[in-house]
């Protein structure tokens, strides 16, 4: 159930587990967080007061209430879910973390065609739904280290 009311015990610390990003449940909970508090947009990012892009979820409260879910700029928001920067959570990298666009054999792939001289950065990024800039991140190993 989803409500916009704080529900009893919620300050108790408990360990919630996140939405499924393609679910329904997810969906209607985003829709409901924008139709009580409007666009993100309107509001300063909780962490370093730049323009908020998105709402977060604070990991403390049950992703299922609206109040929940902090305005945040993008960097901030990845910062926060990448880092695990929420109590008890431990952040899943690769292809387990809810974010992932690409799997393990991907990020090699990507480091094989860069490894040939043949392809760009841009060139490599058209065939998966990542931008350059990601690309870059991966050849660079700053992002999928583990691998």
């Amino acid at each position: 159930m989803i409500t916009t009311e704080l529900a009893p015990g919620i300050l108790e610390h408990k360990l919630w587990e996140p939405l499924v990003t393609s679910s329904a449940e997810y969906q209607h909970v985003h829709e409901l967080v924008r139709k009580t508090y409007g666009l993100a947009t309107k509001y300063l990012c909780e962490n370093c007061d730049n323009q908020a892009y998105e709402y977060a979820w604070n990991h403390e409260y049950d992703p299922r209430i609206v109040t929940s879910y902090d305005p945040m700029c993008y960097s901030c928001h990845r910062e926060y879910d990448d880092l695990g920067f929420h109590i008890g959570h431990t952040t899943s990298q690769g292809e387990k973390h809810w974010f992932a666009k690409l799997f393990e054999e991907d990020v090699l792939e990507i480091r094989r065609m860069w490894a040939t001289g043949v392809w760009t950065h841009q060139e490599i990024s058209e065939f998966y739904p990542v931008g350059r800039a990601t690309i870059t991140l991966i050849i660079s190993r700053k992002i999928w280290k583990h691998i």
